[in-house]
């Protein structure tokens, strides 16, 4: 029953990206002081300061990204604060789950040439170093989010986006 909840769950929020535009939610904590109707979050804001859940996160990619889900209820429980939105359009967002451009591949061909390395690239990207280049290939074609997943579907924006107010924290 877990595997078709899990099964459907990837289903709806793959196929908001389907869309040609999707709304992504943020839960704004300590960057929303007072709950303005508006704010433009900075993905700088983030990185300098990272809390708990995403210091893990930041330990595999340094790129500064700010974290949006596709579905509000679908959150870690430590994370709080008033819901935000902001609307984009789909075309901005890579699907790294799908990679389709094989960045991943592209990278993992880069990391083959190095001579200081012999034998098959097949394990997964390094922290840090490929994990910064793949992102940073992904900016350069021209994407401002990716869509991944790490233990929950996400997106990450790479720049900064103006969110409007959904609802405030419930107490």
């Amino acid at each position: 029953m877990q595997k078709i909840f899990e099964n459907w769950k990837r289903f709806v929020n793959e196929n908001a990206l389907s869309k040609p535009t999707v709304k992504l939610y943020h839960y704004c904590g300590r960057y929303c002081p007072g709950d303005p109707g508006s704010v433009v979050l900075e993905p700088q804001m983030g990185a300098d300061a990272p809390q708990s859940y995403s210091r893990r996160d930041y330990d595999v990619l340094q790129v500064p990204r700010i974290w949006f889900y596709l579905d509000p209820a679908d959150r870690e429980s430590s994370v709080a604060g008033p819901l935000y939105s902001a609307e984009v359009p789909t075309s901005q967002i890579y699907n790294l789950r799908e990679d389709e451009r094989d960045f991943i591949g592209e990278i993992q061909r880069e990391r083959q040439k190095e001579k200081y390395f012999y034998g098959t690239v097949k394990q997964p990207l390094r922290k840090g170093e490929d994990w910064n280049n793949l992102f940073y290939l992904i900016i350069d074609k021209g994407y401002k989010g990716v869509y991944y997943k790490t233990g929950f579907d996400v997106v990450v924006w790479l720049e900064p986006i103006e969110v409007t107010l959904e609802k405030k924290e419930e107490k």
